[in-house]
């Protein structure tokens, strides 16, 4: 990652219910939550995703949330390449493109094809390897309040997971359209330019 100054607040966002909170505006108690966020993704010195500068209003929420995602990116008990998957199933399923934006590079790195993106985002779980398949059409259900119960993908993600990896994979596309819907009230969401 590149070294960029802190931004300004309000520097990107256009339209915003509450203002940015960077480095040069943030108080005592932000500034400790934050250096927690970014020794968490590595991120020292660059300024807050816009999203993540929008809920910092409130910092003890965004440290725990931000905990969350980063444990549901970097530490969950689903491979690396599945807990991209569940995150992108997840926002593919209620379109929160600015989380696509900045995850499909990760998920291209990690092994899947343009067409296993496509078949992500179209909801094709025949043209995936089938455990991205139970781990894509799992998230999606949670995404979008789906009950498996009494479903042939209930059948699939008992033999497929780990009860471990079931919650893992609930809490990782819940948590994720938290974040969507959070960033739905508080600015306009083409206005977020997402990490790089």
């Amino acid at each position: 990652m590149t070294s960029e100054p802190p931004l300004a607040a309000g520097a990107i966002l256009g339209w915003q219910l509450v203002p940015a909170v960077q480095t040069t505006n943030a108080t005592a108690e932000q500034l400790e939550v934050m250096a927690g966020f970014h020794a968490a993704r590595g991120s020292s010195g660059q300024p807050l995703p816009d999203l993540f500068a929008l809920l910092f209003n409130a910092p003890e929420v965004a440290g725990r949330l931000a905990a969350v995602t980063a444990y549901c990116r970097f530490e969950s008990s689903l491979s690396p390449l599945l807990r991209e998957v569940a995150l992108l199933a997840s926002c593919y399923a209620t379109g929160f493109e600015y989380e696509v934006r900045h995850h499909e590079p990760v998920a291209l790195a990690m092994g899947l094809s343009d067409g296993d993106l496509r078949a992500l985002r179209e909801g094709a779980w025949s043209l995936l390897a089938p455990e991205v398949a139970v781990v894509a059409a799992l998230s999606r259900a949670v995404a979008l309040g789906t009950s498996v119960r009494g479903s042939a993908l209930e059948a699939q993600v008992r033999q497929a997971l780990s009860p471990r990896e079931i919650v893992d994979v609930t809490v990782t596309a819940a948590a994720y359209r938290a974040l969507q819907c959070a960033g739905a009230v508080l600015t306009s969401m083409e206005d977020l330019v997402c990490p790089s």
